[in-house]
């Protein structure tokens, strides 16, 4: 129980993320990003069908948005489907969730740090063009999924 409630105290996922330093955007996009930091702070390894997951590197994405294809959640897919975590709601999300969102024209991924429900804002770590990688905010997005992995593959402090 003590090993639970510092975990949930020192998120090893969001702790990762402001300390670390990554390649700039062009060299380590956003997915790029986020699973350096996943293999850096968990026990997570990825295929290469995996990454393609990930990368939601199909022809047709744009209308695999349109129709709400499951693939399109990217990392949130890959995760869930694996058993390594659970979809959670964006009324749910904490600090060290994986999120992955779209916008009508864009997507992103990244490592919940919170949300402000009155400003309607989303923080997450994440790599952008502006910033690298960062922790930036984003309005709420017309299309959001999130997981959050189960403790047994987040590894130890």
């Amino acid at each position: 129980m003590k090993y639970f409630f510092l975990a949930f105290l020192l998120h090893p996922i969001s702790d990762l993320c402001k300390r670390i330093s990554l390649p700039p955007y062009y060299e380590s996009n956003c997915v790029q990003s986020l699973v350096t930091v996943l293999q850096k702070s968990t026990n997570i390894t990825f295929s290469q069908k995996d990454l393609k997951e990930v990368h939601i590197n199909y022809p047709n994405t744009t209308q695999m948005r349109i129709d709400n294809d499951p693939r399109i959640k990217g990392v949130v897919y890959n995760l869930v489907r694996r058993g390594i975590a659970k979809e959670v709601k964006l009324n749910q999300l904490q600090e060290g969730d994986i999120v992955q969102f779209w916008n009508e024209y864009w997507g992103h991924c990244g490592i919940a740090k919170g949300c402000n429900y009155s400003k309607h804002l989303l923080w997450i770590y994440s790599s952008m063009p502006s910033t690298d990688f960062a922790l930036t905010s984003f309005p709420f997005p017309t299309k959001f999924y999130a997981c959050r992995i189960k403790p047994k593959y987040l590894q130890a402090y």
